[in-house]
């Protein structure tokens, strides 16, 4: 490029740029493409939601929204808040139809399915149900379902009317433990190295208990690394000698008999509102749990209105 002067109107003396030719170069032209720029900053699409997500998809940025879990028929919640275990606050109010005075309730999940406390419990089949016998002492001690009541204290313990007997707990379907975590809590009662009183799929696993503590049954040292459970066995040998079974775990899960144990239940005694009053509680409600009327349990002077015709629904 070459500098020239110019003469403005005015007289005044301004350098001009020209090229080698003696073009003078053009003010406000085009010139040649430069290189590629850094790259920019995109465009955010505008937030449609409280709590949604930006994700990269196809290219451009694009917010992510979480469907909510519709709430099914007969299913009140979540609870957010509890008062003495007993008054519940809902998120939205109680339909009275269907929550009335009487009414036998239970906690469920968000999808009307099985309570299984947050995660704490695996409640997906009535594992005691899969029990070829039990032994029920006063009051219910030693019975099979105190071992699926989420406690670690009640004792299962196998017959003792004859020697050398085992009950078995089948459970159907199997439990897969491909993760390896099946664990037991347990007992051992009597000579540990001679009488042999506990078994998982039918094989003697004594040595991997320790006594009263949550212990892990390792396929592949007893389970011959099957990744399925179909069976726990306890069996009582004699007097001196037999097994007590507290609880199972799978996964860091319990397994809980639905309805059983730590379950919350109770009954209606005033909805108003956005609000339950309970009698009868068991169990403990917790904040985000959700309610469902019971059909088959109700009151007993409930059953005989609605049979005479006194109460509609």
């Amino acid at each position: 490029m070459v500098v020239w002067q110019g003469i403005t109107e005015g007289g005044t003396a301004d350098p001009v740029q020209i090229t080698e030719e003696g073009t003078v170069v053009e003010i406000g032209g085009s010139g040649p493409d430069g290189p590629p720029g850094p790259p920019g900053q995109a465009e955010w699409p505008p937030n449609p939601i409280e709590g949604a997500f930006l994700v990269w998809l196809n290219g451009e940025p694009t917010w992510y929204v979480e469907q909510p879990i519709p709430t099914p028929p007969g299913v009140a919640g979540p609870i957010i808040e509890v008062d003495q275990n007993s008054l519940l606050l809902f998120e939205s109010d109680v339909d009275q139809n269907i929550f009335f005075n009487g009414v036998q309730v239970y906690a469920v999940n968000a999808d009307g399915s099985s309570w299984n406390g947050n995660g704490q419990y695996n409640t997906s089949q009535d594992w005691s149900a899969g029990a070829d016998g039990s032994r029920n002492g006063s009051g219910g001690a030693y019975k099979i379902q105190n071992a699926f009541d989420g406690s670690i204290t009640t004792e299962a313990i196998g017959p003792a009317d004859n020697g050398n007997q085992t009950i078995t707990i089948t459970f159907n379907p199997p439990l897969d433990n491909s993760s390896n975590t099946f664990e037991v809590y347990a007992k051992i009662v009597g000579d540990n190295n001679v009488v042999s009183n506990f078994l998982v799929n039918g094989v003697y696993c004594n040595t991997a208990v320790t006594s009263q503590s949550w212990s892990l049954i390792d396929k592949a040292e007893y389970l011959s690394n099957e990744n399925t459970i179909t069976s726990v066995g306890i069996r009582y040998v004699r007097g001196a000698d037999y097994s007590v079974l507290y609880a199972l775990r799978l996964n860091g899960k319990i397994l809980l008999d639905p309805l059983a144990g730590p379950y919350p239940t109770g009954q209606i005694s005033t909805v108003a509102n956005a609000s339950a009053l309970l009698s009868r509680v068991q169990g403990v409600w917790s904040e985000g749990d959700y309610m469902k009327a019971d059909e088959s349990a109700q009151a007993a002077w409930l059953i005989s209105k609605k049979r005479n015709g006194k109460i509609l629904g």
